[in-house]
């Protein structure tokens, strides 16, 4: 006979202990930190000093796509200087004296007292000198240029198409800077030579007839300063 009052004897229940998993954290990758090479450092130093120069007639700050005959790979331009734009006159003035007699000539019937076959000719050889008179003043004010970037100081004086003369020097080896204006129109219009003493081969650099002569000199002792001072 079964026993009632006896409870059946319950079953262990074997329960499967849960391990919580700590969740994975991930980590964000690090930034590189991109350092600047000394060629940077040299040229974000360097333009500081020429903020105050801004671009004028002749005179252009931070050029973007300008390259020079023996650039380095990691040297840019501070800026770039040309002759004053007023320096041009009278190449100016002579082309158009010479366009102007043309005309003149056809008012007055002055081209009538050369022969017939040749007024044809008179005529364009004219115009071929008004042309060259004109093109090479332009080459001469355009290829002439004073560049100074972050490595050197360097003067183009062009000649022709076929010869110009180079001549730089390390921006390390400026002893001295000075400049120099004279006469009504360089006062006037704020140009005039700017002369760099170097060590160099070539004592001394000429910037001629550059704009703002006395802002560029400023520039090129602050830049010497800075370099005497190491910072």
């Amino acid at each position: 006979m079964p026993d009632l009052y006896n409870a059946p004897r319950r079953q262990p229940v074997k329960t499967k202990e849960i391990r919580k998993k700590k969740p994975k954290t991930v980590m964000a990758p690090k930034k590189k930190i991109k350092k600047k090479s000394k060629f940077a450092t040299k040229h974000h130093r360097y333009q500081r000093l020429v903020k105050d120069l801004s671009t004028k007639a002749g005179l252009t700050v931070n050029p973007q796509s300008v390259e020079f005959a023996n650039q380095k790979t990691n040297e840019s331009v501070l800026f770039l200087l040309r002759r004053h734009l007023i320096t041009n006159f009278p190449w100016v003035a002579v082309f158009a004296l010479m366009i102007g007699a043309i005309f003149f000539a056809f008012h007055f019937n002055i081209i009538s007292y050369f022969p017939s076959p040749l007024q044809v000719v008179v005529v364009y050889a004219w115009l071929l000198l008004a042309l060259i008179v004109f093109w090479s003043g332009f080459l001469s004010w355009y290829f002439n240029v004073n560049i100074v970037s972050n490595e050197r100081v360097v003067d183009i004086d062009f000649y022709n198409l076929i010869y110009r003369e180079v001549t730089d020097a390390e921006i390390e080896k400026i002893q001295d800077v000075t400049h120099k204006m004279g006469g009504i129109l360089g006062i006037v219009f704020n140009y005039g030579d700017v002369y760099i003493q170097t060590a160099g081969t070539k004592p001394e650099i000429e910037f001629l007839k550059v704009p703002r002569p006395a802002a560029v000199a400023d520039v090129l002792r602050k830049i010497r300063e800075e370099i005497e001072n190491g910072s």
